[in-house]
């Protein structure tokens, strides 16, 4: 990949086509560290190949193993949401997400052109941040996030 985030992947990535699974639409959003693509149900982040001095994600081996140690700890707060790590191929000149089989099946597609963390797509309206804005977080709900995340770390 040339960019921070290769502009064909991204385009790829925004199409609906590149899915295996019913979507819709695909909304991104981007951090300083990866790429974010709401595709129905589901989410997929991309890491950007990229090296910040404290994390180094220029080689797709890099990024393949970073996407599962994200995978791996995440899954123990939310095992529910962190699906995996799935694979991009490049088919018939599209990228393709998991490729025909799926990521655990036989592929006859090659190498991965890209890996990125599959989660469960959570509704939007009950985030933390819309509900903070919207005042409709109580401080039981506030303490039960605050006691749980003290925990993880302690």
């Amino acid at each position: 990949m040339g960019s921070l985030l290769d502009a064909d992947l991204v385009r790829g990535l925004s199409q609906p086509s590149a899915y295996p699974h019913p979507v819709d639409e695909v909304t991104t959003l981007q951090t300083h560290i990866s790429r974010i693509f709401f595709a129905g149900d589901f989410v997929y982040k991309v890491k950007k190949p990229l090296d910040t001095g404290y994390l180094d994600f220029r080689s797709l081996e890099q990024r393949r193993h970073f996407c599962g140690e994200e995978v791996r700890l995440n899954r123990r707060l939310s095992p529910d949401v962190y699906l995996g790590v799935s694979l991009i191929y490049m088919v018939d000149g599209s990228f393709r997400v998991d490729g025909p089989d799926g990521p655990d099946g036989p592929n006859s597609m090659g190498e991965p052109v890209e890996y990125v963390v599959k989660m469960r797509r959570l509704p939007r309206n009950r985030s933390l941040e819309l509900l903070a804005q919207s005042k409709a977080l109580t401080g039981e709900q506030i303490g039960a996030v605050a006691r749980a995340i003290a925990g993880f770390h302690s």
